[in-house]
């Protein structure tokens, strides 16, 4: 399912999330459907992903996104096969410069991090120019309708709106959401 090109994992913390999206990512590329994708991260959660990557999918060349604003603008534009980012990165660089090169694939770890629909860098998330998106949260039924119609407006812009009911904003995601439990797994 994680090959759709709209889709969020749902998963409690340390049930792979992070995994899944590698591999599928990985599966992608080997398919020829994928040659960039752009993950974008917490801070503290870079170096988790470039260990992932290694483990999951080693032959597959990464760079993190880092150094001063014009390395930072140049690496957007080398044909790595996966950039890694922070939101706080993504944030200063949209707003400091056109980033016009469009990635097959890009993933927000911690989607969470985008609740607020108005927010900078939630603004700056959906302005990447993409193919698929993949938002991977561990609290989303944590999360109030308002806050999944801002995690939606990255991934699916329309499908929800403001002031949408629970019942009506589950029917309606069903077919993009995966979830699963420590119980089930």
């Amino acid at each position: 399912a994680l090959v759709q090109r709209k889709v969020i994992i749902g998963d409690e913390m340390g049930l792979g999330k992070t995994v899944q999206a590698i591999v599928a990512l990985r599966l992608l590329m080997k398919s020829n459907q994928c040659r960039r994708c752009l993950v974008v991260t917490p801070r503290s959660l870079r170096r988790n992903w470039e260990r992932e990557f290694g483990v999951w999918a080693p032959n597959l060349t990464l760079r993190l996104l880092e150094g001063s604003a014009n390395n930072r603008r140049a690496l957007y534009y080398l044909p790595v096969p996966v950039l890694i980012a922070t939101y706080d990165q993504i944030r200063n660089d949209i707003e400091r410069f056109d980033i016009s090169e469009e990635f097959d694939v890009v993933i927000l770890d911690e989607a969470q991090r985008i609740k607020n629909r108005n927010a900078k860098t939630s603004l700056a998330c959906r302005g990447i120019k993409r193919q698929r998106s993949w938002a991977l949260t561990g609290t989303p039924i944590e999360n109030t309708p308002d806050e999944m119609v801002a995690i939606f407006s990255f991934l699916r812009s329309g499908l929800l709106y403001e002031g949408i009911s629970s019942g009506d904003m589950h029917a309606r995601i069903q077919p993009f959401f995966m979830r699963r439990t420590k119980q089930e797994v």
